[in-house]
């Protein structure tokens, strides 16, 4: 667990934000691969909620972490909490980065299909096939 600072809340989206972590030393992040997520630790109160996030900046930056967050209207409670109380400078928990969703090499073309958040890990995708020079299509 990596403790971070919030240093930037957009919105992008009707009810999508977008947060970027920082270390609050400045130092580096560990680096992460396209399709890569990190848990996020909230303190709500006295409970404690950890959910998984897409990581969806460049993978050249090494000086923060981006995800977005949709906030769901029947949520337990995690895009609820960083929608509604979180906010610039806030320090939160968040896991080193894994990747469960990683690029297979061996193609010579990519499709991706996504629609609403589910883009998110497909950002650092497109980046990461494009500087290889692939074929590549969205939809």
């Amino acid at each position: 667990m990596i403790e971070m600072r919030v240093a930037e809340i957009e919105y992008v989206a009707a009810q999508v934000k977008r947060f970027r972590f920082v270390r609050p030393d400045g130092g580096r992040v560990p680096n992460f691969s396209a399709g890569s997520h990190v848990v996020v630790t909230m303190r709500d109160g006295d409970r404690t909620r950890r959910n998984p996030y897409s990581l969806m900046g460049s993978l050249a930056d090494n000086q923060g972490y981006e995800i977005s967050v949709l906030k769901v209207p029947d949520s337990r409670g995690g895009s609820r909490f960083m929608h509604d109380c979180v906010s610039v400078g806030d320090l939160i928990g968040v896991t080193v980065p894994v990747n469960l969703f990683p690029i297979d090499f061996r193609a010579r073309k990519y499709i991706f299909a996504a629609g609403g958040i589910g883009i998110t890990p497909f950002i650092p995708m497109l980046e990461q096939v494009a500087a290889m020079g692939r074929e590549f299509e969205l939809h």
